[in-house]
């Protein structure tokens, strides 16, 4: 776990120097702010275990998320071969492989609860995801993981 945090703090430490440096600017957005554009709450998923719910009404193809590449966790296959089996059971269960950029990510905000549905509500759409449905306050946020992930066998249920 120390060698996950590591790398964790390095990519964080990295964000929040930005605003004394051209890097990172930081006036788009605040250390911790979700990247959320819709009310969600955490709550008991009948999916599984808990899951990331509506918290207001939602439009089809309204934007819903988007990640940020400078607080999201990447770890390039070295370095997850480096990890502890409980570091890399978080990461398989949480996150995803990248297939695109080869790397294992871990989203830092509330998205990683969204569970996995072949029939979801929510869609990547270039680089955001979007309602493909009109979504009800209260109904669980979910999404076909077979849109960004190839490694996971129970992506067929």
């Amino acid at each position: 776990m120390l060698y996950l945090l590591k790398i964790r703090m390095t990519q964080v430490l990295s964000c929040t120097r930005g605003h004394h440096s051209k890097r990172w600017p930081m006036t788009a957005m605040k250390i911790g702010d979700e990247l959320f554009y819709v009310k969600t709450k955490l709550k008991e998923s009948t999916i599984h275990g808990v899951g990331l719910f509506a918290d207001q009404d939602i439009k089809k193809n309204a934007n819903v998320y988007s990640s940020n590449n400078r607080l999201d966790l990447r770890v390039s296959e070295s370095e997850f071969s480096l990890l502890s089996d409980d570091e890399k059971s978080t990461i398989k269960h949480y996150g995803y492989f990248d297939n695109k950029n080869k790397v294992w990510s871990l989203l830092f905000d509330n998205m990683r609860f969204c569970n996995h549905s072949v029939e979801g509500n929510i869609a990547l759409h270039g680089d955001k995801v979007v309602a493909i449905r009109d979504i009800k306050n209260g109904e669980e946020l979910t999404q076909d993981y077979g849109e960004f992930e190839l490694l996971r066998e129970d992506l067929k249920v």
